[in-house]
């Protein structure tokens, strides 16, 4: 595949015109919604129109607190197709963490659910609004919104924007303008932000030709959106390939097999434990998952036992170790489609796109043989825009050549 410089709005503009009635996005929880390409296109249209009513326009950064569902696809593809980045709120957060990633990219509008998992996400946006300025507007989706806010489905409907001030808006978004901004975890110290481009479509593009990802595949959409696993390595894939992205709001076995099963996917990743839950759950019950051909597995060791039983017992063809992180747009290296367990097993893989890695001394900084264990640097197209509001951090991670230091030791 040849990169052709592109917009996440540009690609679901070709992926409709490829594929129009062909679903885009299924949900696989609660109402199991269906929606076509062309119905949903129509949607982020409509969307797009509301977020422009809000005043929002190329280049303001628009918060998001919610699980994987059908409308985080669709505010994320709307605020794209008019040049507005994303900042994703992880689900697990509490009012001070979710209260400062949306202070620290000054949000001017915030998009959340009600509730999940006994966590009300209107009593915490209720208590951190007055500390956070830029926040001109909370839409609400999944209950009525209370005084002071609005009904995602409101927005939606109220869009009275023109189709040539939407064409307008969109015909100035570039590929290299910001997309998303995904925090870290914060282990040390406060999350920074990791600004990334369109393209990340570029890498996206990548692992479909690694993983072998087919136009029409499905891909199950498990792993959370709000992190790169999710939205690069989950959700890109199936817009570019125009796929099916089955949405899960959280990880259950038993029900995750069954989707697999009954929408017949053939694309996901995992850390390990999500393969050992599903290898446990089909030996309990031996549901057809002979659709299933590649997955990529990160995060921890693989164990012989458990990459024997992915082919096995799930029926893979391919399950291949990936390396990656926020800051690298999710996949730097990646194990071969036809590379033999082994390699997964011992976490080996390769650069899968036109960018650079390098292994340098970790005292001298200068590049290091084969066989040298060193710090994995990483240069080029996969490698974030910068930390969003922190220069010091961006100058700190990556140098004056452009080589972003990962902190991670390997070796050729």
């Amino acid at each position: 595949m040849i990169w052709e410089p592109t917009t996440m709005g540009a690609a679901l503009r070709a992926a409709t015109a490829r594929a129009g009635d062909q679903t885009f996005v299924v949900e696989a929880d609660g109402q199991e919604r269906r929606y076509s390409f062309q119905d949903f296109d129509g949607m982020v249209d409509d969307l797009a129109r509301g977020l422009i009513g809000l005043g929002l326009k190329r280049g303001d950064l628009l918060a998001l607190w919610m699980t994987n569902r059908p409308e985080w696809v669709l505010v994320w593809l709307a605020a794209a197709r008019i040049g507005v980045a994303l900042a994703p709120i992880n689900t697990r957060y509490k009012t001070e963490e979710a209260a400062y990633i949306i202070g620290q990219s000054e949000a001017k509008a915030l998009i959340a659910m009600d509730r999940f998992w006994g966590i009300d996400y209107l009593a915490m946006i209720e208590e951190m609004r007055p500390s956070l300025p830029d926040l001109k507007t909370v839409v609400i989706w999944g209950a009525e919104a209370p005084p002071g806010m609005m009904a995602l489905e409101a927005l939606i409907a109220e869009g009275a924007i023109s189709s040539v001030d939407l064409a307008a808006a969109e015909t100035v978004v570039t590929p290299d303008d910001p997309l998303i901004i995904v925090y870290t975890s914060g282990t040390t110290g406060q999350p920074k932000g990791a600004v990334h481009s369109h393209v990340t479509l570029r890498n996206a593009q990548n692992l479909c030709r690694a993983m072998h990802i087919e136009p029409g595949d499905v891909v199950l959409g498990h792993m959370p959106f709000y992190h790169v696993a999710g939205a690069i390595a989950g959700l890109q894939p199936a817009l570019l390939q125009a796929g099916t992205l089955v949405t899960m709001a959280e990880w259950n076995p038993a029900h995750a097999l069954a989707v697999i099963a009954r929408e017949r996917v053939n694309i996901l990743g995992g850390i390990p434990t999500h393969f050992i839950d599903l290898i446990d759950q089909k030996r309990v019950d031996p549901v057809d998952t002979s659709c299933l051909k590649s997955a990529w597995i990160g995060g921890a060791d693989v164990s012989p036992t458990v990459a024997s039983a992915a082919y096995d017992v799930l029926g893979l063809d391919a399950l291949m170790a990936v390396y990656g992180m926020t800051e690298t747009s999710a996949c730097t290296t990646l194990a071969r489609f036809e590379d033999p367990l082994e390699v997964t097993c011992d976490n080996r893989g390769l650069p899968i796109g036109d960018y650079e890695v390098q292994v340098v001394d970790v005292e001298t900084h200068k590049p290091l043989p084969p066989g040298k264990d060193g710090e994995v640097c990483v240069r080029g197209h996969i490698v974030m825009l910068g930390y969003y509001r922190d220069a010091d951090a961006t100058a700190a991670a990556i140098d004056a050549d452009g080589w972003f230091k990962t902190g991670d030791l390997g070796r050729f």
